[in-house]
């Protein structure tokens, strides 16, 4: 007898015990590498004790006590896809309703002043200038010409795991801003520019590093979208920070590199292998 697996979370840990809440069957079951359970649960989530070895999202089918693994699409309510959707995207959201906040706060309460704290070059005073440089803009077109890049770059980031969002961002900001205290002029560098060009580096080298069709799209939609932006790194104008820029992409291009590096020993272990049905276990 065949069945189907609709889960909100199809999840499955391979040699971990798995807890179904709701489940009718016995359980809970262990998924080990040389076989898997399935168990038609309908929409619920599933709930595991201790930390997974390997995720992997997948429709386990019956045939008279084998299992046969293949790919599905995780169905979800109306409701459940708008969560989903908010829920993914509030990263990139939240970090440019900060810019905006600041921006108001430097601007209402502070006059401005707020903009001595960016990154000053080769000076101590000038460190903590790594953390709040890309929050603080000069002016509101300053702050309008980055918004935009900011959400489409850092949302298809965004699109693509929260995780590697939150990665690329805090390593784009620590690591970007660092060169520019490094290698920058003697000035005040301000702006989210820089971490508009770390999404941009990161998301145009995708492909180069990891060499899959999926990341071939996004780093040909980046460079034909925001292809323009490399025109930032050479210096046009004192006003502009092209050190900032430049940083930002060599540190975008790091984290793409480190993130493929990374990826490749979890390959070998995420995926289940077909097998037999494991008996309950007691828990």
């Amino acid at each position: 007898m065949r069945s189907t697996l609709c889960l909100r979370q199809t999840v499955l840990f391979v040699g971990r015990r798995v807890r179904a809440p709701g489940l009718q069957a016995p359980h809970p079951l262990v998924i080990t590498p040389g076989n898997a359970c399935y168990i038609d649960l309908g929409f619920v989530d599933i709930e595991t004790s201790g930390a997974p070895k390997a995720v992997s999202v997948c429709n386990f089918k019956i045939h008279h006590g084998r299992v046969k693994v293949a790919p599905v699409n995780v169905l979800r309510t109306a409701s459940d896809q708008t969560n989903f959707v908010i829920k993914r995207f509030t990263p990139i959201v939240a970090v440019t309703a900060v810019c905006w906040l600041v921006f108001v706060v430097n601007n209402l309460i502070f006059s401005g002043q707020l903009l001595q704290y960016g990154i000053v070059p080769r000076h101590l005073r000038g460190l903590p200038g790594i953390i709040w440089s890309p929050f603080l803009h000069a002016s509101f077109r300053h702050l309008a010409a980055n918004t935009l890049p900011l959400l489409i770059l850092g949302g298809v980031i965004c699109a693509r795991s929260k995780t590697e969002f939150t990665a690329v961002t805090m390593g784009g900001i620590l690591l970007g801003g660092f060169l520019t205290w490094l290698l920058g002029r003697t000035a005040s560098h301000i702006g989210a520019s820089g971490l508009i060009f770390c999404f941009f580096g990161y998301l145009a080298s995708l492909a180069y590093f990891k060499r899959n069709i999926p990341t071939l799209l996004v780093s040909l939609a980046c460079i034909v979208g925001y292809g323009g932006l490399l025109r930032g790194v050479v210096p046009t104008s004192a006003a502009v920070s092209w050190e900032g820029h430049l940083a930002g992409i060599v540190s975008g291009v790091v984290f793409a590199w480190v993130a493929s590096k990374i990826e490749k020993p979890a390959k070998g272990v995420s995926q289940p292998i077909p097998g037999r049905i494991s008996p309950p276990v007691s828990h």
